[in-house]
């Protein structure tokens, strides 16, 4: 079947009002589930960063809707955004607000899984600076 000139125009006239219509209908806004009750709370441990001799200490403080980040020796922190939890794991993203290579730091901003392990969190975070990626891990006890 060929479509006369007039006919595609109008189709296409049609799609394109169509889809200006879906982009300016506001779509619901779905909370992220809360973490786990267990978890929530001030934890604190020694983190070991792949490739890196040395450990350094975390205070980790969780709460229900985010959370914070505290690396005393490092000198810096951040603030925890709660993106999801699924089964028994809680994910956050971190952004450095104290410390952060862009303050002259060298803190760079991240991800965060948790879950907890009995009475103790496992935590691991991974995080990109210049195509170089980080990982680091712990396994925190509530404080």
């Amino acid at each position: 079947m060929t479509l006369r000139p007039t006919a595609i125009g109008t189709v296409a006239m049609a799609a394109v009002a169509m889809i200006a219509m879906m982009s300016t209908t506001a779509w619901p806004q779905q909370k992220p589930p809360a973490p786990k009750i267990g978890t929530v709370g001030t934890w604190a441990g020694t983190v070991t960063q792949v490739g890196s001799p040395k450990g350094y200490a975390l205070v980790l403080t969780i709460r229900e809707t985010g959370g914070e980040t505290d690396y005393p020796e490092l000198k810096c922190g951040g603030k925890l955004t709660l993106v999801g939890a699924s089964g028994g794991y809680t994910f956050f993203i971190e952004k450095i607000t104290r410390g952060g290579l862009a303050q002259g730091g060298q803190c760079i901003d991240g991800s965060i899984t948790i879950v907890a392990t009995g009475n103790r969190l496992a935590w691991g975070w991974v995080g990109a600076d210049q195509g170089k990626a980080t990982v680091a891990f712990s396994t925190l006890s509530r404080k």
